[in-house]
């Protein structure tokens, strides 16, 4: 598998799993206000979703879809999220990595990097704001889970087994 892909689907994999640890285990922190980056991990989230759509839309040669959402519960953004990397992800498993993608950025300017500069944003992106969560989490009293790549690396590797 080519870096870039896997870690893609390592940032599939980190954000499903930090969502489904807020649902299972501090559901209401999910839209409860903080002092931070964002003012709540809801919000984070949607910022997650929001920027995922946009490349995604990007890298098809698509103009930017609508991208108005709004997340009420944890559960709600792991369904959309999953649903959106899913397509992601079967997209990107007939692309040539190193495909050169044209695109305007949200000033009107054009230009281009590769799908797997695209793919390793997208994950260092998502780690970024993942990490942004954590610390929202523990600053409101609660615990966070590991979703360290290598992380993601083990357990794939348990399943390939």
């Amino acid at each position: 598998m080519i870096l870039a892909k896997q870690l893609f689907e390592y940032h599939e994999w980190a954000t499903k799993k930090l969502l489904f640890y807020i649902e299972e285990n501090c559901p209401q922190a999910f839209n409860q206000q903080i002092e931070s980056v964002f003012k709540s991990i809801k919000e984070t989230a949607e910022h997650l979703y929001i920027v995922d759509v946009l490349w995604f839309d990007r890298i098809q040669g698509k103009e930017t879809s609508n991208t108005d959402i709004t997340f009420n519960s944890a559960d709600e953004a792991k369904g959309k999220i999953n649903e959106l990397h899913r397509n992601m992800t079967l997209y990107l498993k007939g692309e040539d990595i190193s495909r050169i993608v044209t695109y305007k950025n949200s000033s009107g300017d054009t230009f281009e990097n590769t799908l797997e500069d695209i793919c390793t944003h997208l994950a260092n992106h998502g780690t970024y704001h993942r990490g942004n969560i954590t610390a929202m989490l523990w600053s409101m009293g609660h615990k966070s889970i590991a979703t360290d790549y290598v992380y993601f690396l083990r357990e794939i590797k348990n399943h390939k087994a």
